[in-house]
């Protein structure tokens, strides 16, 4: 990170935030090109020191409280509520496949908050970011993380086919928050399989 922050320093003649140097790299997945590219954009964004803030905005992220607010729905099973925080989101000219993204890496975020001791520092996040980061990783359950984290994933790659992106993730969320629909299917099929294996079973003792 300080040789990150050092390279962006010297190419754009800005000071950053450590947590906003975090947030590059995150965006950019270790590429120097692509990290010099937002930093030059985040240099134009913002007169002053970069933050956290400034990076977001230029990335067009989701406001980080109202993902964490879709996410703690989904974890709590208030799929109605859910789902009107997606729109409510939508409705603010969000991507839906920014705002996909962006709950996807809060989720991934939620894990390594619930699983790593030294989360604080992996994440370099704001104090009061990682704070409702850690609050949301606190009520969920691992299987609960994992399941959510599935569905999104593949809706962030459902999206480049949709038809209608706003509905392919409500759907999404929407599975998310609804874990009893999977443990229903799961009891159907093991009723089923009990009675094809009870048929078997008489048809085995039925005289030829």
């Amino acid at each position: 990170k300080e040789r990150l922050n050092t390279m962006l320093a010297e190419n754009t003649g800005k000071s950053y935030d450590d947590e906003a140097v975090s947030a590059i790299a995150r965006a950019c997945a270790g590429s120097a090109r692509d990290s010099l590219s937002i930093a030059d954009m985040c240099a134009s964004y913002a007169p002053g020191r970069l933050t956290y803030d400034d990076v977001n905005a230029v990335l067009g992220a989701a406001d980080f409280s109202s993902v964490a607010k879709i996410v703690n729905f989904m974890f709590e099973g208030d799929a109605p509520s859910a789902l009107s925080a997606v729109e409510e989101v939508l409705s603010t000219g969000k991507g839906v496949g920014t705002l996909c993204k962006d709950i996807l890496t809060f989720l991934n975020n939620v894990a390594i908050a619930k699983l790593c001791k030294n989360a604080r520092d992996i994440l370099s996040l704001p104090d009061d970011r990682f704070s409702l980061l850690y609050g949301s990783a606190e009520r969920a359950e691992g299987h609960a993380v994992l399941r959510a984290t599935e569905i999104i994933s593949a809706c962030e790659s459902d999206l480049k086919y949709a038809l209608n992106g706003a509905i392919t993730l409500e759907t999404a969320v929407l599975k998310c928050a609804m874990p009893q629909a999977d443990y229903n299917i799961d009891a159907l099929i093991a009723r089923v399989a009990a009675i094809e294996s009870e048929v078997n079973s008489l048809k085995a003792g039925m005289p030829r």
